[in-house]
């Protein structure tokens, strides 16, 4: 005969063994609850980072300025590059795509075929135009770590542009001031030359000695004082030798420099030797004479066989591009530029040669300038 405290302790058994069942059988699907929410949640993120990677992208090489490397960013494919990848944290992307149009057709709205792209290269050799549109698309792909959720590997692709502005013309209208500053400085030396004619009225002097009725009117005689302020205008004669200091316009002979090609200068040009850096050349010249001198050709050796398509693509002098063409081959001589202005006396300018890719050093590289100017020895960075 059993007693109530076993029976008591018979149904907390049976209790307990119940919670169990229950528990292992709600678990599973409590792991995959919470599993699907982890693997949605990635999936979101990696969504979230491919339409970020993208803006991030085009805002980067749409902004004004320049690159580390001295060049405009729309030209920095690298840096295009990097200012996606950097957004990707816990995701690669697969594709980076960068191109370049003249962007949609204002009336139809339809986009153009890209003119260019950044394809294999760290470098845009092509110029872009302002208006033109800078447009990167971003590729990654998701794919579950455990195949437990109904959820397929999938690509996701997101794409972004915007529009390039290469230059910005500014006009501005100024209110009127009440007198034209461009005829006031030349109004000046008009009336210098017009005071030599009041040396003419100097000879009005013999009209009284010529009328004897006057004469009798000692106002008249009396007149030889304002005909003696003639001696004051007659100053301007001595002012008048201002206009022999016009000679200072023969000094804007200056522009005369150019031709040191045909008289020999005292000329001294050093450099600290070319640096390398990926795809640049850097090259700092010295100009240690009293003259100006100003670039006429330059030539540069480098290995043009490895990675294959590597090419000259573009020339800064300080700041300012002087040349930009893709040219293959080595060695490149370069001697049209776009603008070329000349180095002062005691200064330096750092010359940096951009390439279309990273360039294999094996040390063949050399860039040798010479100048206009006769007696300026060649810039030779091999010796």
């Amino acid at each position: 005969m059993k007693t109530r405290s076993s029976r008591i302790v018979e149904n907390k058994k049976n209790e307990s063994a119940q919670g169990f069942v229950e528990f292992a059988l709600a678990v599973p699907i409590l792991l995959m609850v919470l599993y699907g929410l982890l693997e949605v949640g990635r999936l979101l993120f990696i969504y979230s980072s491919t339409v970020t990677a993208a803006r991030q992208a085009v805002r980067y090489g749409a902004v004004t300025g320049v690159s580390d490397g001295g060049y405009p960013r729309y030209q920095d494919c690298a840096g295009i590059r990097a200012a996606a990848r950097n957004v990707g944290f816990i995701n690669q992307f697969q594709n980076i795509n960068i191109t370049f149009d003249t962007g949609p057709d204002p009336d139809t709205l339809v986009v153009p075929p890209p003119y260019s792209s950044c394809d294999g290269v760290d470098f845009l050799a092509v110029q872009p135009n302002n208006g033109d549109r800078l447009a990167v698309s971003v590729s990654a792909t998701f794919v579950p770590i455990v195949p437990l959720v109904p959820l397929e590997p999938m690509t996701i692709e997101s794409s972004s542009s915007r529009t390039i502005l290469v230059d910005i013309d500014i006009e501005v209208t100024a209110e009127a001031q009440g007198w034209d500053g461009s005829t006031s400085t030349p109004s000046n030396t008009p009336t210098n030359t017009n005071t030599p004619t009041a040396t003419a009225t100097y000879t009005m002097t013999p009209t009284p000695k010529k009328s004897p009725t006057p004469t009798n009117s000692p106002t008249i005689t009396f007149t030889p004082t304002v005909t003696y302020t003639p001696t004051i205008t007659y100053t301007p004669t001595i002012t008048y030798t201002p206009t022999n200091t016009l000679t200072p316009t023969a000094t804007a002979t200056a522009t005369y420099t150019p031709s040191p090609t045909g008289t020999p200068i005292e000329c001294y040009v050093s450099h600290a030797g070319v640096s390398i850096t990926q795809n640049k050349f850097l090259l700092t010249i010295h100009n240690d004479s009293d003259y100006p001198i100003t670039i006429k050709e330059i030539t540069v050796f480098y290995n043009n066989s490895f990675p294959s398509g590597q090419a000259l693509a573009a020339i800064y002098s300080g700041g300012s591009l002087i040349w930009n063409q893709t040219v293959f081959g080595s060695p490149v001589t370069v001697s049209t530029f776009i603008e070329n202005e000349p180095i002062a006396p005691w200064s330096s300018t750092a010359l940096k040669l951009f390439f279309t890719k990273d360039l294999k050093i094996d040390g063949t590289e050399n860039v040798m300038v010479s100048f206009v100017e006769n007696g300026c020895p060649i810039h030779n960075t091999a010796q």
